[in-house]
């Protein structure tokens, strides 16, 4: 999508939202697989570039755009839920935040290892304040299995669920993903998970293909409810907070100097 770190922006939004409109009703098509043609990257989140605030921007301006990004980014994740056949993601390098999102909202997670794995909902690690669904997202996934942090003992016993988003913590290790929720599988390589993903879809597919679908949508039909105007303003209140762009300010700086 957008190089070198497949970050989401406003053209891929309307482009993935699009293709899931013309695809939902097609018979010749039987489910959906999600992956990067990056080496080392599924999807490093939100838009860096897009997300900060310019000093010369207005900040009624500033409100507009930035309520309109996460507005286009919802309607992808809805279409994406509420999408009637199987999905599959191959999260294959860095996923965290958005990547992590994205591949949550698939009906089966297939991590592929690689030296640069990561996952997690990491926004409060970077200032934002996640909105109301992606705590439930994260509940859903994680459950409520608790675990101990050896390098946290403070927080040991935090369920999973509330401490990867309140903490925005991140996980590198693939295997320890598989056991927290981020993903249902882990295969050595791309053909495998490619392999694995097809067959996925076939299982999928087994069942009467009206109930399936009915069941899927009532799963994610409290969900998708959350994602509404309120999570827009939520969304805004914190990401246009002065903690959260001196964040993202930080961030970029510390990127450009890892190019020097």
């Amino acid at each position: 999508n957008s190089p070198p770190v497949n970050s989401l922006t406003n053209e891929f939004f309307k482009e993935f939202s699009k293709l899931l409109k013309d695809t939902k009703n097609d018979s010749n098509v039987h489910g959906l697989i999600i992956e990067t043609l990056l080496p080392n990257v599924f999807s490093a989140g939100l838009d860096l570039n897009y997300i900060r605030i310019p000093k010369s921007e207005p900040r009624e301006e500033a409100e507009k755009r930035l309520k309109n990004y996460f507005l286009n980014f919802q309607d992808m994740l809805k279409e994406l839920a509420t999408y009637p056949n199987p999905t599959v993601a191959l999260v294959r390098g860095s996923a965290p935040a958005g990547g992590t999102v994205i591949a949550s909202l698939t009906d089966y997670k297939i991590g592929i290892e690689n030296k640069r794995f990561t996952m997690g909902f990491s926004e409060v690690a970077v200032g934002l304040a996640p909105p109301n669904w992606i705590n439930f997202l994260s509940q859903r996934h994680l459950g409520n299995k608790k675990k101990k942090i050896p390098s946290l003992p403070f927080i040991s016993g935090l369920k999973n669920g509330h401490k990867y988003v309140a903490l925005g913590t991140l996980t590198n290790d693939i295997h320890e993903a598989k056991s927290l929720g981020f993903l249902d599988e882990v295969c050595a390589n791309n053909d495998l998970a490619l392999e694995s993903a097809i067959k996925q879809i076939e299982i999928n597919l087994v069942p009467p293909t009206r109930s399936w679908k009915n069941t899927k949508l009532m799963q994610n039909q409290e969900l998708v409810k959350m994602m509404n105007t309120e999570a827009v303003d939520f969304f805004w209140d914190s990401l246009g907070s002065f903690q959260f762009q001196e964040s993202v300010k930080d961030i970029m700086e510390g990127l450009k100097s890892q190019k020097k």
